[in-house]
């Protein structure tokens, strides 16, 4: 809520693939940079790849924020970043 650099949340999505990619293969990432506090979705092609990215990320620090981690299932996730 404090960028404003014009296309930060390009850079945001960019960052968080690279660190997830070292779990398993990424299917989707999307930004959802008007959320309060933001938020970030992302598909794996396993189940074990999302669940050790998300022990990984869980309670890690990212922006003075401490990150949390839910599951959600396929049909609640975005399509695409919000205008």
């Amino acid at each position: 809520d404090e960028e404003t650099e014009p296309g930060w949340e390009n850079d945001i999505k960019a960052e968080f693939e690279e660190e997830c990619a070292k779990f398993g293969t990424i299917l989707n990432v999307v930004v959802m940079s008007q959320q309060v506090g933001g938020k970030i979705y992302a598909s794996f092609d396993s189940i074990a790849g999302a669940q050790s990215c998300a022990s990984s990320l869980a309670g890690r620090w990212f922006d003075k924020r401490m990150l949390s981690v839910e599951f959600v299932d396929e049909s609640d996730l975005p399509a695409a970043a919000e205008p």
